[in-house]
């Protein structure tokens, strides 16, 4: 019985462990996809990512993730219009933000 305890912990953590770093690569995939729209703006990344973050936001589809990515985006936004203005690449954008 504690055998088969034991294999089931390792299994559920195995399958959380497997789940985040999904997630981690999905979020740093997804933040490269907005650093480059932000890029192809033609006002400042920091007044795009105000004027479209309902619509970047709409991507997770629960209310509490919404406001979540929301307020990261408002967090964000003058240093991603830095990063972007200096003609930062997005995969490394996205690292100094700490999204990949």
């Amino acid at each position: 019985m504690k055998s088969f305890a034991l294999l089931a912990l390792v299994a559920v953590v195995g399958l959380v462990a497997s789940t985040a770093i999904q997630t981690n690569e999905q979020l740093c995939g997804f933040c490269q996809d907005v650093v480059t729209k932000a890029e192809n703006a033609t006002e400042s990344a920091d007044q795009w990512l105000k004027e479209h973050s309902e619509q970047i936001c709409d991507h997770f589809r629960t209310q509490i993730g919404q406001k979540i990515c929301k307020d990261a985006l408002q967090k964000i936004g003058v240093v991603l219009d830095d990063l972007v203005s200096n003609k930062v690449p997005p995969q490394e954008a996205c690292e100094k933000i700490k999204l990949c």
